[in-house]
């Protein structure tokens, strides 16, 4: 299973961009966290 490493830059953007869940249990689940950021991030989420 794919696991994404919590760093202070992704724990930002998973607070933004997956704003009903705690920004942890957004990246606990990667595969929804990566549909997120393709749909709802911008140029400026890059990291």
């Amino acid at each position: 299973m794919l696991k994404i490493s919590p760093t202070p830059a992704l724990l930002q953007v998973a607070q933004r961009l997956v704003w009903f869940k705690p920004p942890q249990e957004a990246l606990d689940h990667p595969y929804i966290f990566m549909a997120h950021v393709m749909t709802y991030g911008t140029f400026e989420d890059g990291f």
